[in-house]
């Protein structure tokens, strides 16, 4: 939970993607352990061209 503490999730353009899905080994590993980023549209969904999914 340290980690989250200097984010600024809920100000406006803080940089962050709407969602995150990460495996603990990002405590280590850094954004490689990232396994899903992205966006949410106006209308709440995903598309293709609003996330990216590592493969």
């Amino acid at each position: 939970m340290k980690a989250a503490y200097a984010n600024q999730y809920f100000a406006g353009g803080s940089g962050f993607p709407d969602f995150m899905i990460f495996s603990v080994d990002m405590l280590k590993d850094g954004s490689n352990a990232i396994k899903m980023a992205g966006f949410f549209n106006n209308q709440w969904k995903l598309t293709k061209e609003e996330y990216v999914l590592q493969q």
